[in-house]
């Protein structure tokens, strides 16, 4: 299964349906406002991938809770995308600090040689 051919617009519908929010209280719990939820339920947009992170984390933190049943591939599936995602996020924060290192050292150097 790949991310992008995931019918986002019916997945959204059916969780909501199964654990009985609104899509105001699920937009709460992913970060994002009801007129977002609204349009990709509506098909008219798409979630983003860190709003896609965010929906992973939650089904799975439903499901964990028994609140949520999922069909196992797509479990499975949503616990490989959310490991995949923290590990680009933490490489991009490692990269992001060993710049930000780079560019400390290099200006104690211009200090002490300027």
């Amino acid at each position: 299964m790949r991310y992008d051919k995931i019918n986002y617009p019916q997945i959204i519908k059916d969780l909501r349906e199964q654990l009985g929010l609104s899509q105001e209280y699920l937009a709460r719990e992913l970060g994002v406002s009801f007129a977002t939820v609204n349009r990709w339920e509506n098909g008219q947009a798409k979630p983003s991938k860190l709003a896609k992170v965010q929906f992973d984390k939650f089904c799975i933190k439903m499901t964990d809770q028994g609140r949520l049943t999922l069909p196992e591939d797509i479990l499975n599936f949503l616990y490989i995308c959310s490991k995949q995602q923290e590990g680009a996020m933490n490489n991009f924060s490692e990269k992001v600090s060993f710049i930000w290192i780079e560019s400390e050292i290099a200006d104690m150097l211009a200090e002490v040689t300027g």
